[in-house]
């Protein structure tokens, strides 16, 4: 199974490599295995609204296009196997990568990856997901944020290809795309990955700060938080990390 090698667009910048793809949606192009790639976006996006911040030339930019064909109420199995992709990639380099729900990857406590997932929905079936996809690779300056981030080269000082790394990451999303569709599940693997598992952290939650330990995360995106002993389930919109 090769997709991901048939359909590739590069641009030496864009405003959001998943806009492009959004614009594309109903032209003949727009099917699984469509790669739209970028060295740099001047209105990169991150969930919540956020901005991605990238240096040019220095992180893989990319958005890639899948036909999950599955049920919206498990849209969360496209976030399991695209953040274990990207975990994938970077325990290549040695790296203690973990998945910070929703749509973060982490190593050391700061934030390396991320992930934007907009689905197109027909009769409550997911047709096409848009996965964005932002690695920091070569970047050494950060702005300053509440988490802080960081990249490959940090860690391992040295230059790493982003062309290679964008191959690998395709290959892991190859891979785990098979997996899914052969009727794997996702959810104890995923669990095991989690940042702060089994520990105490501090939490918003609806606007209250709690501090809990995080149990698990449930096959459909529930977030299972010990609190004062007592086990809670939170929908992923309504609870987040705190720095």
């Amino acid at each position: 199974m090769l997709l991901f090698k048939k359909n590739y667009l590069h641009f030496n910048e864009i405003e959001s490599t998943n806009d492009y793809a959004f614009s594309l949606k109903n032209k003949f192009i727009f099917r699984e295995g469509l790669i739209i790639s970028t060295d740099y976006q001047f209105n990169g996006k991150g969930t919540r609204l956020k901005r991605w911040e990238s240096v040019k030339n220095q992180n893989l930019l990319l958005s890639i296009i899948i036909e999950p064909k599955l049920k919206i109420s498990n849209k969360f199995i496209i976030n399991q196997f695209i953040s274990l992709s990207i975990v994938d990639v970077l325990r290549s380099f040695d790296l203690n990568a973990k998945i910070k729900f929703p749509n973060d990857i982490l190593v050391d406590d700061s934030k390396i990856s991320g992930i934007l997932i907009q689905n197109i929905v027909s009769d409550s079936i997911i047709t096409h997901s848009i996965v964005g996809i932002g690695i920091n690779v070569n970047q050494c300056i950060f702005q300053k944020y509440n988490l802080s981030a960081t990249s490959i080269f940090l860690h391992k000082k040295k230059i790493s290809s982003v062309k290679d790394i964008k191959c690998m990451l395709i290959n892991k999303i190859e891979h785990r795309l098979k997996e899914y569709r052969s009727g794997k599940s996702f959810t104890k693997e995923y669990n095991k990955e989690l940042f702060k598992l089994n520990q105490k952290h501090r939490f918003l939650i609806k606007n209250h700060i709690e501090i809990g330990i995080l149990k698990e995360i449930t096959g459909d995106g529930k977030v299972i938080v010990k609190i004062k002993n007592k086990l809670n389930s939170f929908f992923m919109n309504d609870i987040k990390y705190l720095f």
